[in-house]
């Protein structure tokens, strides 16, 4: 910014009256000034004077400088206490969304664990599954239940080679009935109904999820806007834009203030510099025959003097009717001081409309830094208007939003954890059908190993029996023949005779 310096034109406002030039001849003009010169120089100074809008403005900038720097310094303080206020209570808010953040993601962690759990124990299930369909039951196995081969019994002919039992499979062979696999002996519902009930506790748990994120979304936005409201108003700053060949600080509002003080201040000094050069020029016409008329008819060609000869307006050239006699000395000094500061006139007209501009651009500047400080204000009011209405209505929704989730997981843990042990139990039991299949197989093989060792010992042992069974009846015959009619019958039933005894050995299920 710039400053007039001390020794500028406005030294009008000392040299004029106080202190006459130590060498008063070396000042006089060449040529002694004419009446006409002297109303111009008067005229000129009259006009000069409208430069108290000037001053009188510049006065008024001062008083609405003052009262921006007062609004300023309370508008900052108490921005400065809000501000504090509103940020420490965004952190703890903000710690509360971290929190309820972490809550989720944790129990999404656990849900996804879950999920890992209940697919490897699906895929452990399909895998059984899988087992089941692929393994073909055995046609004899399969068969027992189509046809009962009970009944079969040693009646058959001895010469037909095997059991009765081993006859009915062979027969049951060459049918060749459906071949079924294992899979046809499992009950898939409860598998099916377990899939199901999985997939609704899966279903319920992105739902409230999906609920939770939202809530917790909207209490984010919530913040996020505050916090967005809050940079905004931090990067608010009044002044011009900084360049890197820029090395000094901006002005702060207190040394805008001053500058506006200082210009008035200087405009005024400016001012009465001006006052005092027009009292010279009315006291160098006073003093000059036909003056006052002169000056009348210049500043005021169509008023008529009053009653006394006097112009109405012009009074200062009339306060005394006959002026206070000077020497011709004191008049060419006071005629050579008026010279030089009409010469001046110019450049102190000049300084009071720069200053003024200046002052104006100072007090924009001002406007500037009040406009800066009620937008922070303002910024501030709404930031707690925002943080009251996450206080009464988003925090409250959100905790309980994270409650809800919290014992809806729970809830769907228990139940999801009952399902993957069910799932589990279902895969055991299909590998413990599977093995115990495989086992049955071997039994099976076993048993009709055995069962043939008793068809081939049941076999010899009918020849064996019918051996001799056919010797006792050779023998019953001869012993009847040779003793037979010796015999009474009170000791010998005849009836008797021939029966003998008869064996028989069959298989019996």
């Amino acid at each position: 910014m710039s400053h007039y310096p001390p020794s500028s034109p406005s030294s009008i406002a000392s040299s004029s009256s106080t202190s006459p030039p130590a060498s008063p001849t070396a000042t006089l003009p060449p040529v002694p000034p004419t009446l006409d010169r002297l109303v111009h120089h008067f005229t000129v100074a009259k006009q000069s004077l409208t430069s108290t809008q000037y001053v009188y403005r510049a006065t008024q900038l001062v008083t609405s400088s003052r009262a921006l720097i007062e609004e300023i310094a309370t508008l900052n303080a108490r921005n400065v206490y809000l501000r504090r206020g509103v940020d420490d209570e965004v952190e703890v808010l903000e710690e509360v969304s971290t929190r309820v953040e972490g809550v989720g993601d944790e129990v999404r962690e656990e849900f996804d664990e879950m999920v890992e759990g209940l697919d490897r124990a699906n895929e452990r299930l399909q895998r059984t599954l899988e087992g089941l369909k692929g393994r073909l039951v055995e046609s004899s196995l399969a068969q027992a239940g189509d046809k009962d081969v009970e009944g079969l019994d040693g009646d058959e002919d001895e010469d037909e080679p095997g059991s009765g039992s081993e006859r009915a499979l062979s027969r049951a062979r060459t049918k060749q009935p459906l071949r079924k696999t294992l899979i046809d002996f499992i009950d898939s519902t409860a598998h099916e109904q377990l899939q199901t009930s999985v997939r609704a506790d899966i279903d319920a748990f992105h739902t409230s999820n999906s609920d939770f994120s939202d809530s917790l979304q909207t209490f984010q936005s919530a913040l996020q806007t505050i916090s967005t409201t809050l940079t905004e108003q931090s990067s608010l700053g009044p002044g011009e834009k900084r360049t890197l060949y820029d090395t000094e600080p901006p002005p702060t509002a207190r040394a805008l203030f001053h500058d506006i003080e200082d210009h008035a201040a200087a405009m005024a000094e400016l001012l009465q510099g001006l006052v005092r050069h027009y009292d010279l020029c009315v006291s160098a016409l006073k003093h000059t025959e036909g003056g006052g008329e002169a000056a009348r008819e210049a500043v005021q060609p169509d008023q008529p003097p009053d009653t006394d000869g006097q112009a109405g307006v012009e009074e200062s050239l009339y306060l005394r009717k006959i002026p206070i006699p000077i020497s011709e000395s004191d008049r060419d000094d006071l005629i050579a001081v008026l010279e030089r500061d009409a010469a001046e006139l110019d450049d102190v007209l000049t300084e009071i409309r720069d200053r003024n501009v200046e002052q104006d651009t100072y007090y924009e500047r001002l406007l500037e830094f009040a406009k800066v400080a009620r937008k922070h204000d303002a910024g501030l009011r709404e930031a707690l208007v925002m943080l009251h209405e996450i206080r009464e209505l988003h925090l409250p929704a959100q905790l309980h939003a994270m409650k809800t989730f919290q014992a809806e997981w729970t809830r769907l843990r228990a139940s999801m954890s009952d399902k993957m042990a069910a799932l589990l139990e279902l895969g055991a039991s299909n590998e413990a059908f599977i093995a115990a299949y495989a086992e049955l197989l071997k039994e099976v093989e076993r048993r009709e190993a055995v069962k043939a060792q008793m068809s081939a010992i049941a076999s010899k042992a009918r020849k064996e029996l019918r051996k001799l069974s056919d010797a006792d009846q050779r023998a019953r015959a001869e012993f009847v023949e040779e003793w037979g009619g010796s015999l009474p019958n009170g000791l010998w039933d005849a009836q008797d005779e021939g029966r003998g005894v008869r064996w028989e050995v069959r298989e019996v299920r």
